[in-house]
């Protein structure tokens, strides 16, 4: 029960913002060279990353919340970035448009959400500013 109730919550938070299905983890471990799954048994939830023959947990924990926003993060970051790079500014730092795309992509999934991908990147640019090239 606890992955049907995972797998429904992605696909309906996916579908708010119109996600590609390409970046939806799968339900399983395809084998592939590298695949993105979610897993849970007994109320544990993982999010799992796996390229080549080495395996990572993402995100272990009892929180369906928690798991959604981490595996939210991901998918709002890779559709950012590629906005970005289809609607690219001459000389600005990418992330100006990314971060604020992806933290309103967020937001409109849950608004706690939108505020702690917004501290993150806060965090990120304390220890690498944006770096416009103004020409």
């Amino acid at each position: 029960m606890p992955l049907t109730a995972l797998l429904q919550e992605l696909a309906l938070r996916a579908y708010e913002i119109d996600a590609p299905e390409s970046l939806i983890p799968l339900a399983f471990d395809n084998n592939q060279y590298d695949c993105l799954w979610v897993e849970a048994d007994h109320q544990v939830f993982r999010y799992m990353y796996r390229e080549r023959d080495n395996t990572e947990i993402l995100i272990e924990t009892r929180s369906l919340d928690a798991v959604l926003e981490r595996i939210f993060s991901d998918i709002t970051r890779a559709m950012a970035i590629r906005f970005e790079s289809e609607h690219r500014i001459e000389g600005q730092d990418s992330r100006r448009q990314w971060f604020l795309l992806q933290e309103n992509l967020m937001r409109q999934l849950k608004a706690e959400w939108g505020d702690n991908e917004a501290n993150r990147h806060a965090k990120t640019l304390i220890i690498a500013p944006f770096v416009d090239k103004i020409t």
